[in-house]
Order: C-alpha cells, then sequence, then structure tokens
C-alpha cells in the first residue's frame, strides 16, 4: 500500500484541472500515447511496467508463479492531466494498484513538440471520483476541484482513508475560494482604476 502523504505536502497545481477528451481507441492516435499501470498477479506479486501485453507473472523476477496477468488500459475517452509531471512512472504505477486509473503519457496530436502526462480510468459504469481524487493524492496532488462532488454508496463509512481524502478535497476547495478572491480583488483594482481614470 502507498504511503499517504500530508494534506499540505500536495501540491495544489492540479486543482484547477479538469477531464479532456481524448479517443484512445482511434487510429488516428495509436501511435501518439502510452501508458503505464502495475499489476498484482493472484500470488501476491506486483508487476509494474505494462503497456497493454499479457505475459507470465515470472517475466521479470525468478518465481515459479506461471499465472498470466495483464492490463487493458483506459476504458473511457477521456483522462486527467498531472501538470508538471516529474517522478518514476514504475514506481507512481505501483501505487495506484488497487486503484482503476493508470498514467498516461504522450497526449498529444504533436508527440514531436509536446509531452503531458495523466491519469485515465481502467473502468467505469460508476462515479469514481473517491478513486480519482485518491489516485490524484496517492500522486502528490491535490485533487482536481471539478471531482469534488463525492458520492455515498450504500454501506460506506468514515474510515481513515475516505477522512484523508475529503482532508484533500477540503484542502482544494480552499485553494479555489482562495484563488476566487484574490480574482475579485483585482476586478474591484480594475474597476477603481478605470473608474478613476474618466
Amino acid at each position: 500500500m502507498a504511503k499517504r502523504k500530508t494534506i499540505r505536502d500536495l501540491y495544489c497545481c492540479a486543482v484547477g484541472v479538469d477531464s479532456r477528451p481524448f479517443d484512445f481507441a482511434g487510429e488516428t492516435y495509436a501511435e501518439a500515447w502510452d501508458y503505464l499501470a502495475a499489476v498484482k498477479c493472484d500470488c501476491g506479486k506486483i508487476v509494474s511496467g505494462f503497456h497493454g501485453e499479457q505475459r507470465h507473472c515470472d517475466v521479470d523476477e525468478d518465481t515459479d508463479c506461471k499465472e498470466y496477468i495483464s492490463n487493458e488500459g483506459p476504458m473511457m475517452n477521456y483522462w486527467w492531466p498531472l501538470p508538471g509531471y516529474d517522478g518514476d512512472i514504475q514506481e507512481d504505477a505501483a501505487k495506484l494498484i488497487d486503484l482503476p486509473v493508470c498514467i498516461v503519457e504522450n497526449l498529444s496530436n504533436d508527440v514531436e513538440t509536446s509531452e503531458s502526462y495523466g491519469l485515465a480510468l481502467t473502468g467505469g459504469g460508476m462515479n469514481l471520483a473517491w478513486e480519482l481524487a485518491e489516485a490524484y493524492m496517492l500522486l502528490g496532488y491535490l485533487p482536481p476541484y471539478a471531482i469534488l462532488d463525492l458520492p455515498q454508496y450504500c454501506g460506506q463509512t468514515m474510515d481513515s482513508k475516505r477522512r484523508w481524502i475529503v482532508a484533500g478535497c477540503k484542502r482544494s476547495c480552499g485553494v479555489m475560494i482562495d484563488r476566487g478572491r484574490q480574482g475579485l480583488r483585482g476586478l474591484r483594482d480594475l474597476h477603481k482604476r478605470m473608474s478613476a481614470d474618466k
């Protein structure tokens, strides 16, 4: 299990991001992106470095396990940016092992001049805001404001992990409130200056 960072140590640069459409299955972009995921085998071993291929659990290390493991990558045609991401992708993929997300890269129509990283959902069918918020936080970011409408599912209680996620979401709200106040101050000052110039 990945170590949870304290809320004050999480970066706020992703608070204002929103999902972006991307046709992961489209032929147009087939060579323009890649993803990396970690998979936990039934034997308990975590294998990182997946790019969609199916392979044996023992491909990288000396083990007797002959199970096939695979990861199918993004399932939805949108992704969430990781601004300024400079982490170790293999290590970070392992942090997300129990979540329905993977790290995607090279999400650009012009991979010669632009490279970006983000998160994509590897599952769907329900609101995965909790999981997406947790993924951001495990990678060192406060969650995006756009996903802070966390659902409450039947039987779900406030355990230590959910308290941590809610605390991160509250901090994201505080960042947005601060930005809104700064914006209002700037607009009021602008209005005064322009009115005085009449």
